[in-house]
């Protein structure tokens, strides 16, 4: 296990990032309004330079699901698959939680209750 290290990506959103086990484990700071259109950028850039090919967002701190955001999760879902990785989603509040379900990316994206279930 490696020590965590957290990342400024840009406004106001930061990233915990903690290598264990073969996933790269990474926690969402979001500022608390919007900003969220370069999302799937930043983090890709840094889940790329780590060479990460497993991947758990964690996504506790995460209170509201804009489109937006909806839509980076889908392009970072994408980027890692196309490169041979895994996205799993962690810890969604009850509002993002069911957004997915409403919109079925939770059929696109898997969604496990915390970062333990997600890494098994």
């Amino acid at each position: 296990m490696s020590e965590a290290s957290t990342v400024d990506l840009f406004d106001g959103w930061r990233s915990t990032f903690e290598d264990i086990g073969g996933w790269l484990c990474v926690r969402l700071h979001p500022p608390g309004g919007p900003g969220q259109f370069r999302l799937a950028d930043g983090l890709w850039n840094e889940v790329h330079a780590r060479g990460a090919q497993q991947v758990v967002l964690e996504m506790d701190d995460v209170s509201f699901f804009s489109s937006a955001l909806m839509s980076e999760l889908v392009r970072l879902h994408k980027r890692i698959a196309m490169g041979g990785g895994r996205l799993r989603l962690s810890g969604l509040q009850e509002h993002p939680h069911e957004a997915m379900h409403m919109l079925r990316l939770d059929e696109v994206m898997a969604v496990y209750p915390d970062r333990a279930a997600a890494m098994q």
